[in-house]
């Protein structure tokens, strides 16, 4: 069955049972990576089709960091080491105190992906979806924002995160390369999926 606007007297679809499904603004699987040793230390996606609207990281992750601590990941845009690029806010809390943290552009040459358990947090994983609007814009810097956390049984503080980060270019991006602050590797078992957005 098909609706006419009252307004305009253009044809619609109608959404009711039994019609056509209609799925506005489809995420579409780009590229993903599931690590199954324990030697990967960055992980990247080459090559980024030009042709969505947005795109959104979804990573699922824990680190080799032998130390039960707290680990962050971090992102580079486009190979870019250049600090004047990056700026970033985070809040977080653990259920008992909440704090923030951030830095204007001049003084980081990648960006917080959220926090995530080391190895030896009881099998523990960590999780962040990010959204990064306009990717394709040679007209406006680059917005991400995100929110994770993770709790693994006591084993370490619990986490959740809330941030958001610009990267001040005018470049389209083609390439995100996530890897931990520290050095470490990823563990067996982490997942970072690549994902566009209609229009």
């Amino acid at each position: 069955m098909s609706i006419s606007s009252v307004k305009t007297g253009a044809i619609g679809v109608s959404l009711l049972a039994g019609n056509t499904s209609y799925y506005p603004g489809d995420y579409e699987s780009i590229a993903s990576v599931t690590v199954t040793g324990s030697t990967t230390g960055t992980i990247a996606f080459s090559s980024i089709p030009q042709t969505y609207q947005h795109l959104q990281l979804r990573i699922y992750a824990r680190t080799t960091r032998p130390a039960v601590v707290i680990d962050n990941l971090w992102c580079q845009v486009n190979n870019s080491t250049n600090s004047g690029e990056y700026g970033y806010h985070i809040f977080y809390g653990d259920g008992t105190t909440t704090s923030f943290a951030g830095t204007a552009t001049g003084s980081v040459s990648a960006v917080p992906m959220g926090a995530f358990p080391g190895d030896a947090a009881n099998n523990g994983f960590g999780m962040s979806v990010i959204d990064i609007a306009d990717y394709t814009s040679t007209s406006k810097w680059k917005h991400f924002r995100g929110i994770g956390g993770f709790d693994v049984n006591n084993a370490q503080t619990a986490r959740v995160n809330r941030f958001s980060w610009t990267w001040e270019s005018l470049s389209a991006i083609n390439k995100l390369s996530i890897d931990d602050q520290s050095g470490y590797n990823f563990s067996a078992g982490s997942y970072i999926g690549l994902y566009g957005i209609k229009g």
